[in-house]
Order: C-alpha cells, then sequence, then structure tokens
C-alpha cells in the first residue's frame, strides 16, 4: 500500500491507528533507509535503560512524471530491558519502550504530515 489520498492516509505497517494527516494527503512513502542512534546504560546487570533517535530518508512511488516529491521520517524513543541471566553466553531479556514518530511528505507544494 504506497500510494494515498482522498481524505486520510493509507495504513501504512508499523505506524500507530489512529495517527491523523494534517494538511492534505500526498503519496505516501514507500520504504526508507534508517540511520539509527541506540544509547543505553546497564545500571546493574540485570536491567538497562536506553534511548533512540531515528531519521531516515524515504522514497515515494507510484507519483507523476516531472512532479516534485520527498518526505522524511524521524522517531525519539526511550526502553528498559530487564536481562534474565546476565554474564552468561545465553542472555535472554525482556524489555517495554515508548516512542513517538513524525512522518513529513511533500508533493508539488502540497506538505502533510503524519505522527504519533
Amino acid at each position: 500500500m504506497c500510494s494515498g489520498g482522498g481524505a486520510g492516509p493509507t495504513p501504512v505497517p508499523g505506524r500507530v491507528a489512529s495517527a491523523r494527516w494534517t494538511g492534505r494527503s500526498p503519496r505516501l512513502p514507500c520504504g526508507k533507509i534508517p540511520i539509527w542512534l541506540d544509547a543505553g546504560w546497564r545500571f546493574n546487570p540485570s536491567m538497562h535503560l536506553g534511548a533512540y533517535i531515528e531519521h531516515g530518508p524515504t522514497f515515494v512511488k507510484d507519483c507523476p512524471a516531472g512532479s516534485s516529491r520527498s518526505a522524511s521520517d524521524v522517531r525519539l524513543g526511550v526502553n528498559f530491558l530487564y536481562h534474565l541471566v546476565p554474564g552468561a553466553p545465553f542472555d535472554p531479556w525482556a524489555g517495554i519502550g515508548v516512542g513517538y514518530e513524525w512522518l513529513h511528505a511533500s508533493q508539488d507544494g502540497v506538505d502533510a504530515g503524519l505522527h504519533g
């Protein structure tokens, strides 16, 4: 599902279902090259607190020839991991995290954003 239009967005896998476009909807991005920075601190052998930021130049397809289009995507988040067997050769873990994402798309001067 890589093209959109009309009153709302075409669903994109991994996006928050309640998010809405701000502005008229241009063609939606179909893929991106993620550039991801993830950092964390293991404050004891079992517990890890981390944060991440990601920026991704995105690709838009199925646009008319000669049209001007661009898109970008940014994510921020934090996570907590609990290591079940710290120091062992096999160290399973469980975690929880929360994040926020901004997607911006532009086509022929029409700008739109999706966030959530």
